[in-house]
């Protein structure tokens, strides 16, 4: 809470009553009841349909969720009213659609599309089961089947509707196979030799300094350390394992753990993980995760704070899925 916030909080209660007081408290409990109450985050990432980027997260009761402001990009609900630019506010009125609601309300309860409340740390998150998405184009496709849809904007959220469709065939059926088969493992596999391939080298790559003197000072000052005079080269040890952390572990699913086998197979003392990197892609990534660390860790007062905005900025890539549309 700020300062201000606080006073301002302190002036209201002089002027309150005894009961006023008490009953302020009760409805404190009670809202810090209601919210431990709510469904949390397990895990987070981003789920890719062509251009559209939307949040996604699984609670801890397994219900997958995408959120309110990214279902909307994905049906291409676009307008320029105001209040459209609140998240969720656009859905609620696609449900309310006159022409729409008999298709996607049947055999359906009326609170079908009711949006979930869940909590990712402090974050209160305003989302939708997953799987109503797919719920929402059978409908509008079915709707526009019996020509009832008769507006552009809806045109154009019933032609959003048949590309979501049909990227959803694709990724399910190959997933069903995968299954049936047994391939589903494997191809897990797979996909990370093709990303070692890209990213780790076959040969040491010759030394070049990578990290700015930036970072390094970015990191003595969050961890209250004092500076090492000019030309001394020395850092904390745990320096590296922070390192690992907010630039290595970004990179792609496991790089870090396929470097360090690379650094201890190659056994040259002086090595660095960078030099395992291809020149063509895992150094300049590495390069551009540096940039955007260094950036965060100037507008952070602390290391926790530097932590969790590097998490929330730059998420772990083995939460991330693609579908791709164009396929």
């Amino acid at each position: 809470m700020s300062d201000g916030r606080a006073r301002s909080g302190k002036a209201t209660a002089k002027k309150m009553t005894q009961e006023q007081l008490k009953e302020r408290a009760m409805k404190g409990v009670e809202a810090r009841k209601a919210k431990a109450e709510l469904p949390k985050v397990s895990y987070k990432g981003e789920l890719r349909i062509g251009d559209i980027i939307m949040p996604c997260y699984v609670l801890d009761d397994e219900t997958r969720v995408l959120s309110g402001r990214g279902l909307q990009d994905a049906l291409a609900l676009v307008d320029d009213a105001p209040h459209a630019q609140k998240a969720g506010s656009r859905l609620p009125r696609l449900f309310n659609n006159q022409s729409l609601k008999p298709f996607l309300f049947n055999g359906l309860a009326l609170d079908h599309y009711k949006p979930i409340e869940c909590y990712d740390g402090s974050t209160k998150i305003n989302g939708y089961n997953a799987e109503l998405l797919a719920d929402i184009c059978d409908a509008v496709l079915e709707a526009r089947k019996e020509g009832a849809i008769n507006t552009p904007r809806m045109k154009i959220i019933a032609d959003q509707c048949e590309l979501l469709s049909r990227a959803f065939m694709r990724v399910g059926i190959t997933a069903l196979v995968d299954e049936a088969t047994g391939y589903q493992a494997v191809r897990e596999k797979h996909d990370l030799a093709k990303i070692f391939e890209a990213f780790v080298a076959k040969e040491l790559q010759p030394w070049v300094k990578t990290f700015p003197d930036s970072y390094y000072k970015e990191l003595f000052r969050l961890y209250e350390l004092p500076e090492p005079k000019a030309g001394d080269m020395s850092k904390p040890q745990f320096f590296g394992k922070v390192t690992n952390k907010v630039i290595y572990k970004k990179l792609a699913p496991e790089v870090l753990e396929e470097l360090k086998k690379e650094a201890k197979k190659e056994g040259k003392k002086g090595s660095r993980l960078h030099q395992h990197l291809t020149p063509t892609l895992g150094h300049p990534k590495l390069r551009e995760i540096i940039g955007m660390v260094v950036g965060i860790a100037k507008f952070s007062e602390n290391r926790e704070q530097f932590f969790e905005r590097v998490d929330l900025t730059l998420p772990d890539y083995d939460e991330n899925y693609v579908l791709d549309l164009n396929s």
